[in-house]
Order: C-alpha cells, then structure tokens, then sequence
C-alpha cells in the first residue's frame, strides 16, 4: 500500500491517493467525497504526484506489480501507461536529465532500474543484482545534476 497526498488541482485542498494491495487506486479530495477510482489488476506499490504535463496542476504517477506504470489527471483520465516489464517495487520523480521536465524512476522486481520520461517513454535502463526496493534521487556530488541511487534486495546500493 502507499499513500500520497498534495493539491492537483489547486483550489486548497489537497487530493489523497492510495494504492492498495488489491489493486485499487483511489484518489479523493480532503474532506470530500471520492474523485474517482481505477483498478490496476494488481497490487499498487508506489504512488507519487508531479507535474508532468507542465500545466502547473499535479499528475498522479502510480505503479504496479502487473508491470504498469500508469499517469492520470486530478480527474482520474488516464495520460497514459507504461509497461516497465517486471513488477515495480518502488519509484522516484525528479528531473534527472536537466530538460526541466520530471522523469519517473523505478525500482522492479527484476532487478531492473527504468527512467521513463513525462510521456510515459522509457528513456533509459540499467541492471543491478537483484530486486530494486528503494530508488531514490539526489544531487549527490554537487555538479547540479541528479543521480539515480538504487537499494537491492542483495544488501547493495547502486
């Protein structure tokens, strides 16, 4: 299960999404009634919001273990899916090219990290030795650009 919560829309109020081990997407306003719903087919592992499309409102990025990594709208539209090609286990958003554009970072099952970029295009791939269950983002040697560090399930980091 994960749980992400920021304003989409920008009217105040934050929207909150969950992913849950059935496979449920479900986003819905602070103090309202649920926006809207999806079925993944399998469990969400990892949510995040980013502003793919550069309209200043928020996109809800959400990935699976059916391989998918979908994007959707404050109205639950979906911009598009990806398929990643193993389950994904955990992502990041950040601008790791320097185009001013996010891109989506996973972590998969196979041991598989993927950048895909704000159209859902996977853009680069590299392997490490086992399953990736953390992928993080950062700057982490001060030349402005940021790198890709990857946790595995074979006690390393990449």
């Amino acid at each position: 299960m994960s749980v992400v919560g920021a304003d989409m829309d920008g009217n105040g109020l934050a929207e909150l999404a969950v992913g849950s081990r059935v496979g449920g997407l479900h986003v819905k306003e602070y103090k309202s009634d649920k926006l809207w719903e999806k079925f993944m087919g399998a469990e969400v592992t990892q949510v995040a919001m980013a502003d793919l499309t550069g309209d200043d409102k928020l996109e809800l990025i959400a990935g699976s273990k059916n391989f998918y990594l979908l994007a959707a709208d404050v109205e639950g539209n979906i911009l598009w899916n990806c398929n990643v090609g193993e389950a994904i286990l955990d992502l990041a958003v950040g601008d790791i090219d320097g185009d001013g554009k996010p891109e989506i970072v996973v972590g998969t099952e196979g041991g598989m990290v993927r950048a895909i970029d704000a159209a859902g295009n996977i853009t680069s791939t590299f392997k490490v030795g086992d399953n990736v269950t953390a992928v993080a983002l950062g700057d982490l040697n001060g030349d402005g650009t940021m790198q890709i560090v990857a946790g595995a399930d074979d006690g390393y980091v990449y």
